[in-house]
């Protein structure tokens, strides 16, 4: 594409994109697996008793939900983005 004429950004942005639709559904994905496993083990631990008798208590997953949704989401679009753009960067040098 470069040598018939297209800029560097109208190369990179489908690569960028693609970067943020993969980020997102692993965040998607990872964020299932944890709060199903979160649920599992915090439901069978018997540490549970012993943080009662200390007055502690777990926090329940739907209580932290929003601020894990967007730090696994953001994160994810990040890296995704940062992947492609260091991957994207050698074969732009032409």
């Amino acid at each position: 594409m470069k040598y018939v004429g297209a800029t560097n950004s109208f190369i990179r942005w489908p690569f960028i994109v693609e970067g943020i639709i993969i980020g997102l559904s692993s965040g998607i994905v990872s964020l299932i697996i944890v709060s199903g496993l979160y649920m599992l083990v915090s439901r069978n631990i018997s540490f549970i008793n012993f943080l009662a008798n200390l007055g502690l208590r777990l926090l329940e997953f739907k209580e932290m939900f929003s601020v894990i949704v967007i730090v696994y989401l953001v994160l994810g679009m990040g890296i995704g983005i940062i992947g492609s753009t260091r991957s994207m960067k050698k074969y732009l040098k032409v």
